[in-house]
């Protein structure tokens, strides 16, 4: 990734993109992949590259195995709320079929029913669908850390001084591992 965005393969400003700025340089043509989540699809059919790309899965490197990590649109309920049993009729409205399916169809949203995606208006909307399936399956969970801010934090870091050229990214990765270390000893 570093030797791209030094060769100019790849701009010196993505390593200030957020989801959002990254999702709108690629609709713009000033990119030629990006990654993100599913959602990003239904938009980009919605812009100027209206049928103009294509959803392909994470490459998977040598010794790494195939998983995404998981991440999602959660719903949750307050401890505080003065309606639970209102927010849990509303969480089995918003995570039954009907509405999973028109979620995944309308907005690209991931389904976690296994179900929606062999509906017929998902597989329309979504012609990777059976990839995202797969995807969603052989996804792990973030390591549970009490220090989990510290490592992300340690990751990005440093991944972003070796994409920006301020380190060698051998040295980046060391620094991270030295970081995270320090992290793991906190608690």
């Amino acid at each position: 990734m570093a030797s791209g965005i030094k060769s100019g393969a790849a701009s010196k400003a993505v390593t200030t993109y957020m989801e959002e700025p990254s999702r709108r340089a690629f609709e713009a043509g000033k990119a030629v992949l990006m990654r993100n989540w599913p959602y990003a699809y239904a938009l980009g059919e919605m812009s100027n590259i209206k049928g103009k790309f294509k959803v392909a899965p994470l490459p998977q490197f040598q010794g790494a195995g195939k998983a995404g990590i998981l991440g999602g649109h959660d719903l949750v309920i307050s401890a505080y709320s003065k309606n639970p049993k209102g927010a849990l009729l509303l969480i089995h409205y918003l995570t039954s079929e009907k509405i999973e399916t028109m979620d995944a169809a309308k907005y690209s949203l991931a389904p976690v029913l296994n179900a929606t995606y062999d509906e017929p208006s998902v597989k329309k909307a979504l012609p990777f669908s059976a990839q995202l399936k797969q995807a969603v399956t052989q996804a792990k969970a973030r390591p549970v850390s009490p220090v989990y801010p510290q490592i992300s934090e340690a990751i990005y870091n440093n991944v972003n001084k070796a994409l920006s050229g301020q380190m060698s990214p051998q040295d980046a990765l060391k620094n991270a591992n030295t970081q995270i270390n320090k992290a793991l000893q906190t608690f």
